[in-house]
């Protein structure tokens, strides 16, 4: 499955979650937020594996580690790794948490982090959309995110902090439902996942969908699927 692909369904899965949970009945807009951009960067994050991957190009030296050391649809697609990052994201966040006072120091800090995490699920949306709906050079060049947007957007992050500290627990479910929800819709593809690795190498397939083919269609039942349940969340 390509990126856009992925992030639908990272989201329609967290939105979904939420939504079966009961958790977030009245949800705000700032969670609302949060949850999908953390379901976005989730839903990214397994193909960190993959040099040329949206979440590889902004990640250089850690996808270049991580495909050093495995290859691409290995380690990274398993529940094991899904794991690993849940506890990293619920442990960040628990520190994060316990950090924050609401002093300049504490507030940099949330919104270096978020800012940067925005930055990323920002511009892998875009990127996904260029060569789709984008043919003028000049104006692909302009929806590019250059680190100037992103210090821009570490500072209003910084000014919203507070803001974003009341929502950092459901930014922690949305990456790991988002990075499971990718395990998922690669089992859908012909070449499968080990998703039971260490417990078996073999690499599961449940469908026969390939890149590039029939991927539309299952962006667009991702799609509706998140605006029925945001409707479900916001009302």
């Amino acid at each position: 499955m390509n990126g856009t692909t992925h992030k639908c369904g990272g989201v329609a899965l967290a939105t979904l979650t939420v939504v079966a949970l009961g958790g977030f009945k009245n949800i705000s807009i700032e969670q609302g937020v949060m949850l999908v951009t953390g379901a976005s960067f989730g839903a990214l994050l397994p193909d960190i594996d993959h040099k040329g991957s949206e979440v590889g190009k902004k990640l250089k030296p850690i996808s270049k580690f991580v495909a050093k050391h495995t290859e691409h649809r290995g380690f990274t697609h398993t529940l094991v790794a899904a794991l690993i990052v849940a506890i990293l994201s619920f442990g960040g966040i628990y520190i994060l948490k316990n950090f924050y006072t609401k002093d300049i120091t504490s507030r940099v800090a949330i919104g270096i982090i978020s800012g940067f995490l925005i930055w990323i699920a920002l511009d892998t949306a875009l990127n996904s959309m260029r060569p789709k709906f984008v043919h003028n050079k000049k104006i692909k060049k302009l929806l590019d995110l250059e680190y100037p947007s992103l210090i821009v957007l570490m500072v209003l992050c910084t000014i919203f902090s507070n803001m974003i500290y009341n929502s950092l627990d459901i930014f922690a479910w949305g990456v790991t439902v988002g990075y499971i929800s990718h395990l998922l819709l690669d089992m859908l593809n012909p070449t499968g996942v080990p998703i039971l690795y260490p417990y078996s190498k073999h690499r599961i397939s449940v469908a026969n969908i390939k890149t590039g083919k029939h991927e539309g269609i299952v962006s667009a039942i991702c799609n509706i699927i998140t605006i029925f349940c945001l409707i479900i969340l916001f009302t």
